[in-house]
């Protein structure tokens, strides 16, 4: 199958653009070099162009071919690299032309070297147009011809024919479509396009055959038609298909106007439904001709069309398209075994289910794949025949028999040349990896294969332009609920890998150096814990290397550790480096080698322990995205100016105390996030006047060392359209605040800002900038700790503002008309606010709302947060769409005004009440959520508060009331409770006599010392004749115990609290996960819950037996004991664990004898018990 356009051709195109370009061909004359070897050069370029396609198609059975192309895209990133290193000779002479302190001597150096670096530049250049004219000469030698196009995709057509006897998971899918089909648009004049969006093989015309045949859909329609696209969008074909499928006829003429007057006449007045599979199109005009037969059709009529191409779809769909997701892992096995065991029940082979289940997982819910695999394995019963499947790749399975990767390349086929070369580059991914959006597009135009822009845009912006459309494609896929997270499904990097071949790698643990390919030029890997030098030996064989990424699986704050030698004598001899990223490594230096990486663009140190960079950095000058968030960096080095090509510098969560002087040299700057404002010496605030490019979020610290307020004006920030966040702060103990006024003033941005935040500033107003509502844009701002500030400025009228946050503010006693900025009672204010929060206001008593017509005022509120406001004495008014209120350590009067929030649903109240207001809940029916948190001098719930009335309430938290006794006692009524959660109420004895709500499926109850019983168990007592006393349990006549409903029981720290006599939540068939900790007067278990996944048990010092019917657990996956006494072994393990954990259990001697037994088991941890001296670990296949 052709790849389409030969991606390599990109290469040369490039290519042969920079040997042409005017900046290049002036260097040549003015250090007066051969000019007739760049015009060698390009003509031999122009020649082997031409026979690319050729070739690329040939490569697939000729590894002659094949070999040939390796070796010429090897010999083209040989081209780049002089290139590149003819570009570094002329950053380093502007860098050098704009120092200040240029000496003769030095100029007489420079002078002196331009002879020798002529010299080499020359050499080099004759050695690769000699490899590039070999390269070409060999054409002949492999019968390469000039082709203007590669050849068209072969692939079978999709016919309207489904047998649904092998589809599995798509009812849901199918109803969703069906449901769309039956719906008549009664806005829409124009037939209704329903578009299916999907990675390649995920199913979407499996889906569409579905709809087309369903009976409903049959009785509705009276016209059905089918055309398959798949190739270039060719409207008379494709005309041409739909009237002969339409009318049964053959039709000869290739006249457009004759078919679609046709159709039209077939069409009109008629209900009808047609499919056009597997659709490409992109160019709206040469829809907009192909549609319009179809407007004659009776209303209702519908296209159903498929595509991976997201673009495709949002240019002709008239609904919401419909994103086709993988199926489940159930329903994806029950696909492969329909066609892997042919008519047997695969239960007859358990060795291969379990392999084939392996297998299933490898295709992530893409059903071609499960078929296709499933097909290669049909009628085999080798075990060795699975296996080898298996562990194979998805490109090395065979291609004749395994159509997962043609199909995929489809995907490839159809990609601009340009998108190509980005995508391939990804496949340096293992898979399963989250990436971001932003870092992938520096690391491209890091490699150079981004295209350079036209007119005012940005490189950048080309980079999002490419990503956006990969994942319009279906080749990215957007992590849920992350905006700007990404991944890649397994077999997209299966096809990423394939395409890219030999030049990038990923280096896996157990990686040889012969599995290595000396040509390769991108590679990563994943971080270990400790990585020693023998890891990254194999890199001394690639001596052309231009990426090594360290990519970290771990939190944040996961501290890995690597080998010094990597980092000071491995990585300086790989001098083709454009990509170094060692984050997460606790590294404290690098080398003064560094600067030996001349052609480094992208430079990724965050989250080390770097303090200080070596000034030899600063001779970096190819260097775009430096990355130093989160270091411990002291410094930056004082020559950081000459870095005139940096883009991007990262020192969020620094230490610096200043910026090195000149930044303002750094023209070229589109991200800087934070400024340092120094004492003495380092940049002046000034220095930002000449950073016009700025964009994003920048912080400026240490305001109160701005000296001259006009400094701050000579800052420009008006000038700034770009930057979307502005964060500016004093230090907290400012002293110097007589001229903080001026500098805010002056400091005022471009109106196009979205996120304003000021902390500690020193004055006693605001400049009136700060909510002008010709700041429109703004959304989100925060004011904190201002201290000397008396009133709030104006803000009502600021149409976007969404989130607004006052912290500290403790100047302010009143808020009144003044906030809200109205000309009169009837305007709206803060149209748009969606969040307020009010935060350590120490001496607020007073808030004013509009007394004529409140509704007014914050319209669109829906979160209210009041902490630690201890004056504020003030009723809420009326907000009718508060959905959340937070209140801490606030006046009791608050309390009383919630009756007026008719759309609560979240409370959360965190205050040392001695008692809540009798009947404040029973206005606040539509609660979900009620936290009581803090009330240590509260004892009782009692129903006169109106608990009762909470008949919608799903969660339930009581939180470190130190004093309270008893939980509400009609809490069993409110069956809506799905979550309840008691913590830190230390004289809490026992739960309410009725028990707790029947449809709990949540039960968390953590440092309740003096519990004794659960719901359900009563407490006996009885002295002996020693005087002690005993107790006993016995079931409660009134309660019938935890609710069955339970799905999660935690309790920790609960020393009194005998758990589960004996007979007690036999019923319960719905607990997965029990957490057991720190209950010291727990001495025996008895678990009989059949559907338990996840069991923890620490910290219970006396437990004196484990259970005996543990083995009986046979849903259990994970099982934890920590710091108990267990005897010197236990019995039979769960059958069917796949974690095992023993920590500190110090009289335990030996593990379970049947741990043979136990297949699914994939980790075992065992530390700190030891009486156990040795043990047998056995490797099973299945594991």
């Amino acid at each position: 199958m052709a790849l389409g356009e030969a991606v390599l051709s990109a290469f040369l195109q490039v290519l042969f653009d920079r040997f042409a370009s005017y900046e290049l061909i002036e260097f040549f004359r003015r250090r007066g070099l051969d000019e007739e070897l760049l015009k060698k050069l390009r003509i031999t370029i122009l020649a082997i162009t031409a026979v690319l396609n050729d070739a690329e198609e040939k490569q697939i059975t000729n590894p002659s071919v094949k070999d040939w192309l390796v070796e010429l895209k090897d010999t083209v990133y040989q081209a780049e690299d002089l290139l590149d290193l003819i570009s570094t000779e002329l950053l380093r002479c502007r860098a050098e032309r704009n120092s200040r302190s240029m000496t003769k001597q030095v100029w007489n150096y420079i002078t002196a070297s331009f002879f020798q670096f002529d010299r080499n530049i020359e050499s080099k250049l004759e050695q690769v147009i000699h490899k590039l004219e070999y390269m070409a000469s060999l054409t002949n030698v492999l019968g390469l011809k000039e082709v203007t196009t590669g050849k068209q995709s072969k692939r079978l057509p999709t016919t309207s024919l489904v047998d649904e006897s092998c589809v599995y998971g798509r009812e849901g899918d199918r109803e969703e479509i069906i449901k769309l089909l039956l719906s008549d648009d009664a806005k829409s004049k124009d037939v209704g396009v329903i578009t299916i969006v999907g990675m390649g093989g995920v199913g979407k015309t499996t889906l569409a055959q579905l709809a087309y045949n369903d009976c409903r859909v049959k009785e509705q329609f009276v016209l059905r038609a089918w055309a398959c696209i798949s190739q270039e969008f060719d409207i008379v074909k494709i005309t041409k298909t739909i009237l002969e499928s339409i009318t049964m006829l053959n039709f000869e003429t290739e006249d457009l106007n004759q078919l679609q007057v046709r159709l039209m006449e077939n069409l009109a007045g008629k209900k009808f439904i047609i499919v056009l599979d597997d659709f490409w199109n992109e160019n709206y005009n040469e829809w907009d001709v192909f549609k319009l037969p179809f407007k004659a059709g009776m209303k209702g009529s519908k296209l159903i069309i498929t595509t991976r191409n997201a673009n495709a779809a949002s240019a002709i769909r008239t609904v919401p398209s419909y994103y086709l997701q993988p199926l489940s892992f159930e329903d994806c096995w029950l696909l492969f075994a329909k066609h892997a065991f042919e008519d047997e029940v695969h239960g007859a082979h358990p060795n291969l289910e379990v392999i084939g289940k392996a297998i299933v997982k490898k295709s992530k819910g893409i059903p071609l794949a499960a078929k296709t695999l499933a097909g290669l394995l049909h009628g085999k019963l080798s075990t060795g025949e699975w296996e080898n499947v298996l562990y194979s790749e998805i490109w090395d399975l065979p291609t004749k028999s395994c159509e997962i990767l043609p199909v995929l390349r489809l995907s490839y086929h159809y990609l601009p040349v340009h998108l190509k070369r980005c995508f391939a580059y990804c496949s340096i991914f293992p898979k399963g990896y989250i990436f971001e959006k932003e870092k992938l597009v520096l690391l491209w135009m890091a490699e150079g294969l981004l295209q350079q822009p036209g007119g005012n845009k940005l490189m950048e912006e080309v980079g999002d332009e490419y990503f956006r459309d990969l994942v319009s494609r279906s080749l990215f896929q957007l992590v849920t609920d992350q905006k700007s997270l990404f991944t890649m499904h397994d077999l997209i990097n299966d096809l990423a890998k394939s395409v890219s071949g030999k030049f990038c790698f990923h280096l896996e643990e157990d990686h040889k150096q012969h599995d290595i390919f000396k040509n390769a030029r991108h590679s990563s890997y994943i971080q270990g814990k400790y990585d020693c030098f023998k890891r990254f030996e194999v890199f001394a064989c690639i001596k052309n290397l231009r990426t090594f990424i360290s990519l970290n699986l771990s939190s944040e704050d996961a501290i890995c550790y690597i080998s010094d030698k990597v980092p000071n004598e491995l990585l300086p001899t790989l001098t083709y480096l454009r990509v170094l990223s060692l984050s997460h490594y606790k590294i404290t230096s690098l080398s003064e080698s560094i600067s030996n990486l001349i052609y480094l663009r992208y430079l990724d140190l965050s989250h080390t322990a770097i303090r200080r960079l070596s000034e030899s950095v600063t001779n970096l000058y190819n260097l775009q995205t430096l990355l130093l968030s989160f270091c411990y960096l002291t410094e930056l080095p004082e020559n950081l100016w000459k870095l005139i090509n940096l883009r991007h510098l990262d020192i969020r969560g620094s230490r610096l105390s200043k910026m090195p002087l000149y930044m303002g040299q750094m023209k070229e700057l589109q991200r800087l996030t934070n400024f340092v404002v120094g004492e003495s010496g380092g940049s002046r605030i000034r220095e930002l006047r000449e950073l016009s490019n700025l964009r994003g979020a920048l912080s400026i610290s240490k305001l109160q060392y701005v000296v001259h307020a006009n400094d701050a004006q000579l800052a420009n920030f008006k000038d700034k359209p770009h930057l979307d966040e502005l964060m500016l702060e004093w230090d907290n103990n400012n002293d110097h605040t007589n001229n903080d006024m001026d500098v805010l003033d002056k400091l005022q941005p471009h109106r196009h800002l979205k996120l304003l935040s000021v902390k500690c500033y020193g004055g006693a107003k605001f400049p009136s900038w700060i909510g002008n509502p010709s700041h429109s844009n703004l959304v989100f701002l925060s004011l904190s700790n201002c201290k000397n500030c008396k009133a709030l400025p104006t803000l009502g009228q600021l149409p976007l503002l969404k989130d607004l946050v006052f912290i500290g503010m403790n100047g302010i006693k009143s808020v009144g008309p003044e906030f809200y900025g109205a000309s009169s009672s009837s305007a709206k204010t803060f149209p748009s606010l969606e969040t307020l929060r009010f935060e350590e206001m120490m001496e607020w008593e007073d808030w004013v709302f509009f007394i004529d017509n409140e509704s007014q005022g914050f319209p669109n509120l829906e979160v209210l947060c009041l902490l630690k406001c201890p004056k504020l004495a003030s009723a809420l008014p009326r907000l009718p769409s508060l959905r959340k209120l937070e209140l801490e350590d606030c006046d009791e009067m608050l309390l009383t005004g919630i009756s007026c929030l008719p759309s609560l649903l979240s409370l959360n109240v965190i205050s040392n009440l001695t008692r809540l207001p009798e009947g404040f809940l029973h206005q606040v029916t539509t609660l979900k959520e009620l936290r009581i948190a803090h009330c240590s001098n509260l004892s009782t719930l009692s129903n006169q508060v109106g608990f009762e009335c909470l008949s919608m309430l799903e969660r339930f938290e009581m939180s470190c009331c130190q004093r309270l006794m008893a939980l509400p006692p009609g809490l069993y009524k409110l069956t809506s409770i799905r979550m309840l959660r008691i913590d830190g109420c230390p004289s809490l004895a026992s739960f309410p006599d009725m028990g707790l709500p029947s449809m709990l499926t949540q039960l968390i109850v953590e440092e309740c010392e003096a519990l004794q019983s659960l719901p359900g168990v009563t407490m006996h007592s009885s002295s002996c004749s020693t005087g002690l006393t005993s107790y006993s349990l016995h079931p409660s006549s009134s309660c019938s115990g935890l609710p069955t409903t339970l799905k999660e029981f935690r309790i920790m720290n609960c020393k009194k609290l005998v758990l589960f006599p004996e007979g007690m939540l036999l019923d319960n068939t719905t607990l997965e996960r029990l957490n057991v900790f720190g209950c010291h007067s727990v001495k025996s278990l008895s678990l009989h819950f059949p559907n338990l996944e996840y069991l923890d048990i620490s910290g219970c010092i006396n437990l004196e037996s484990f259970p005996e019917d543990l083995q009986n657990l046979t849903s259990l996956k994970n099982l934890t004991i920590m710091n108990c006494p267990l005897p010197c072994s236990f019995l039979r393990p769960p059958p069917n664990l796949t974690s095992l954990e023993i920590n500190h259990c110090d009289n335990l001697m030996f593990l379970p004898d049947q741990m043979h037994t136990m297949r699914s088991l994939q980790r075992l941890h065992i530390s700190n018990c030891p009486q156990i001296t040795c043990f047998l670990i056995v490797v099973f296949l299945q594991t």
